[in-house]
């Protein structure tokens, strides 16, 4: 969806002039939006710099520029200009990726959350987008759209852990602008904060500025069983005591990690991801877990995606249950089918009262008919049965390549009996007797005479 802020920003009109950025002009936007609105949009942002304007949230952005981007007059020009753009606009709406209607105040408010995404501090006051290039940078070199970071020399790894990466997850995922539903649908940052032992620092959600219909919330309904806590459980000894993950319990539950906040006795836990479980001991390592189970590393850390690459927090997690082998519903081994009939028939079909003219007889033995309903038609027919439309016509002769004499409530052979290639007239079909005990009659090969060569004449 941003696909349309950049391309309205960009190729619509974007110019800056020494006191103002005018981020908008009044014929990149719509003609259906009253001029109030209109008014509202292109608005003169006086305090940001022009660079705000081309801001990107996958683009990671030098301190230097950060600095002068990143005032809190900008922050507060944009929180206004988008004020404004709701209370004048109210419900009137543009059409953007996929044909989906959104909120004037989408434009406004994505340009809002880039500049919040490249303008994040964490509690020491760094700048998060360089933290979050450099660990970009260490997993894949030049990764940025900038090359900067590859000048940046004596540089230490972030720690996966770190505070910046962190809350520009927590950022990302409370958006709906950009990838932000994308990242909350697959439980990134809390996936993260669970490996991180870190708590007390839930997503805030913004509003989706969409007019799409909403659908009614279900019920969630719990698909393992039903488990109620007791007195004096916590969710160690529950995850202990029912086969489950500690961090599977906590996931499917929706509740915090390392037992923060864990529900009182009496409340009802879905036990889903049951598992052979193990206890995390003081200084494991995946390796020593893996050996002892029998597994792999990559295994283990398939069966519990809370543990981060390289197993580094798995020391955090002692005392948890973690699963060495599959969470949740065991592979059942299908039912013996020897005794289902055979997906090709080796007897002839007693032939129908209804038959087709034409169709089964002594040359061609049917194996399987089928009486055409109304609206069939031939290759309909033969893709339902999994033959070939020259087959269907082999074994029903009387009907006519163009299927017009296909009649319903007559049966239709649709299976041969064995192999169809070994029917008298098939395509390439030949009878061939061979007499082991007769003499043999061609030329041997001692009497073939032998080649000769004429040179070609030298020129």
């Amino acid at each position: 969806m941003q696909t349309f802020l950049i391309n309205l920003l960009l190729s619509l009109g974007i110019a800056s002039t020494a006191s103002a950025t005018v981020l908008l002009y009044p014929n990149s936007l719509p003609s259906t939006l009253t001029v109030e609105c209109t008014d509202a949009l292109t608005v003169d942002i006086t305090a940001c710099d022009p660079l705000v304007r081309d801001l990107r949230p996958d683009v990671f952005y030098p301190p230097a520029s950060l600095s002068r981007i990143c005032t809190t007059g900008c922050s507060s020009a944009l929180e206004t200009w988008r004020s404004s753009v709701q209370s004048r606009c109210l419900n009137q709406t543009i059409t953007i990726d996929l044909e989906v209607e959104a909120a004037a105040v989408y434009i406004p408010g994505a340009l809002q959350f880039y500049f919040q995404n490249a303008c994040l501090k964490d509690d020491e006051g760094r700048f998060c987008g360089p933290v979050a290039a450099l660990a970009a940078a260490f997993s894949d070199p030049g990764i940025s759209p900038f090359n900067y970071i590859s000048n940046i020399t004596d540089q230490v790894r972030p720690d996966d852990c770190d505070k910046c990466l962190v809350e520009r997850l927590r950022l990302r995922e409370g958006s709906p602008y950009g990838d932000g539903p994308i990242a909350a649908s697959m439980s990134l940052y809390e996936s993260m904060t669970a490996s991180c032992s870190i708590t007390g620092r839930p997503i805030a959600t913004t509003t989706i500025d969409y007019f799409t219909a909403t659908p009614t919330p279900t019920a969630k309904v719990c698909e393992g069983s039903i488990y109620t806590i007791k007195a004096s459980e916590d969710c160690y000894t529950i995850s202990k005591s029912q086969g489950v993950g500690t961090n599977w319990l906590l996931a499917d539950n929706d509740l915090e990690a390392f037992c923060n906040n864990f529900p009182a006795a009496g409340t009802s836990l879905c036990i889903t991801n049951q598992c052979t479980t193990v206890t995390v001991s003081t200084n494991a390592t995946c390796e020593a877990v893996a050996a002892a189970a029998n597994i792999t590393e990559t295994q283990l850390i398939a069966w519990n995606p809370s543990i981060s690459y390289g197993c580094a927090n798995l020391p955090k997690m002692n005392g948890s249950e973690i699963c060495v082998d599959a969470p949740g519903r065991k592979f059942v081994a299908p039912t013996d089918t020897s005794a289902l009939p055979p997906l090709t028939p080796t007897t002839a079909a007693p032939k129908p009262t209804d038959a087709a003219d034409g169709s089964g007889g002594a040359k061609k033995p049917c194996g399987r008919w089928y009486s055409v309903q109304q609206g069939d038609y031939c290759n309909l027919v033969a893709i339902k049965f999994g033959i070939t439309l020259p087959d269907f016509f082999f074994l029903n002769p009387a009907v006519n390549t163009n299927c017009t004499n296909l009649f319903a409530l007559e049966s239709y052979c649709v299976a041969a009996v064995g192999d169809i290639n070994t029917y008298t007239g098939r395509p390439g079909f030949a009878s061939v007797t061979l007499d082991p005990s007769a003499p043999f009659t061609g030329i041997p090969y001692t009497e073939r005479p032998d080649a000769t060569e004429t040179p070609y004449p030298r020129l």
